[in-house]
């Protein structure tokens, strides 16, 4: 997959100007290098599959009740339980696989909100509103619209529509949708580990050229 075919020329031109303004990119005689800035700033933007995933058996609900006086704080949060991986229930709850006690009272101490966010546990194979957790989850997460879309790609690479770039292209895109749950919260017929399968011979075969 050529870039300038999905960027266009003028756009292209400005991505380099931008790269190499920003320091993400140093021009060489006849090419264009990326420095360890550029490589730092790539890790931030491209996702990497989780091949372990420890999981402790339980389920975390986060509430809070902060003040509209206090709204920036409140922001501050939800961003950073976006970044945590943290799906929203509904207005002021958050649930999540992954134990994010830790971060919660660093914030609220730093924020002084004590009080204000609480985590509580729940076991696998609880219920939320007389739903399984688990679809629950599927429901917050759009489980089922990503495996469908990992299904997708298997059938094309399978079926040979896909040049080795696109390839490493279009499962990093779907990736990036992936929350990455632990392997015991998804669908039995989760195609995301033949998706992974197809890249990982993919990346390998463009990085021995």
């Amino acid at each position: 997959l050529h870039v300038t075919k999905r960027l266009g020329p003028t756009n292209f031109k400005r991505a380099i100007y931008n790269a190499k303004h920003r320091g993400f990119l140093e021009k060489k005689e006849k090419y264009f290098k990326i420095t360890e800035l550029g490589k730092k700033r790539l890790e931030k933007i491209i996702p990497e599959y989780e091949e372990k995933r420890p999981w402790d058996g339980l389920l975390y609900l986060v509430t809070y009740d902060i003040p509209e006086s206090e709204r920036v704080k409140r922001n501050i949060l939800r961003d950073k339980l976006k970044q945590l991986g943290c799906g929203m229930l509904q207005k002021s709850v958050w649930i999540t696989p992954y134990n994010p006690k830790n971060f919660i009272a660093d914030f609220v101490k730093k924020r002084k909100l004590v009080g204000l966010v609480l985590v509580s546990e729940l076991k696998e194979g609880s219920y939320i509103g007389g739903k399984e957790i688990q679809k629950v989850l599927a429901k917050i997460y759009g489980i089922n619209s990503i495996n469908e879309e990992y299904r997708q790609f298997c059938l094309k690479v399978d079926g040979g529509e896909l040049k080795r770039e696109e390839i490493i292209l279009y499962y990093l895109a779907i990736l990036k949708k992936d929350p990455q749950l632990p392997f015991e919260l998804l669908p039995t017929n989760w195609w995301g580990e033949d998706a992974y399968d197809f890249y990982k011979k993919s990346l390998k075969r463009v990085e021995e050229r």
